[in-house]
């Protein structure tokens, strides 16, 4: 395994490098006896492998995510006072009106929608 792994001599102590040098098989560090083309195809293969595996990860611990969420919510509405509960969703509403306010003020919008005042007898 070492000989497999191991590098060729260094170019630079071949007396006569560059008429030993051939374009087709460059004196590449590891694997040393692969062509251009190998090299590619290696290349080629380890992208679509590494993105594949990538994207199955992120989408396995995204539903896993997902999932466990309802649980967790379940579990902490049945562990909790109904005063914390309250207490709880105000929290989150004014989470949700922060968000929102900012998010207003970043589209350059005002602060709250202006309402219409007029009256109608229909």
């Amino acid at each position: 395994l070492k000989h497999f792994l191991c590098a060729m001599p260094d170019i630079r102590e071949v007396a006569d490098r560059w008429q030993r040098y051939d374009p087709q098989r460059p004196p590449y560090r590891f694997f040393p006896n692969r062509t251009k083309r190998q090299t590619a195809q290696l290349t080629a293969l380890s992208f679509v492998f590494f993105t594949g595996t990538g994207y199955l990860m992120t989408m396995y611990f995204k539903d896993r995510a997902d999932s466990k969420q309802g649980w967790w919510e379940q579990r902490a509405r049945e562990g909790l006072p109904p005063d914390q509960v309250m207490m709880k969703d105000a929290q989150v509403d004014a989470w949700r009106e922060i968000m929102l306010k900012a998010r207003r003020q970043r589209l350059g919008l005002p602060e709250r929608a202006p309402g219409n005042c007029q009256i109608r007898d229909d």
